[in-house]
């Protein structure tokens, strides 16, 4: 079995708060039928930045927000899932310019 691991990051031009990423990463989770089964929530960084995560019963997807609007989200699971649907899905809901790349 092979890991399916990627990496989207990119800089977000639309306005975000905890629940609108928190959001983001469920909708993430439903569009490539991975299984979630804890979230870990969204938090906000001393410098205004956020974090959050969601455990899936094939791995994790986390969620890095900088103030400056620089983002890192992160999909491993030991199952493929459709990239371009997902890298749609960042794209829409974050706006700005993304790229992706496996990592594994």
């Amino acid at each position: 079995m092979t890991a399916w691991h990627w990496a989207f990051d990119g800089i977000a031009d639309k306005p975000q708060c905890p629940a609108s990423v928190a959001s983001f990463m469920d909708r993430l989770v439903d569009l490539t039928g991975l299984t979630k089964i804890a979230d870990l929530g969204v938090q906000t960084a001393p410098d205004g930045g956020m974090a959050g995560g969601v455990i899936i019963a094939e791995s994790h997807i986390t969620c890095h927000l900088k103030p400056d609007g620089h983002g890192f989200i992160d999909v491993f699971s030991c199952v493929r899932f459709d990239v371009p649907a997902a890298y749609a899905l960042v794209h829409e809901a974050m706006g700005g310019w993304w790229e992706s790349r496996r990592l594994r």
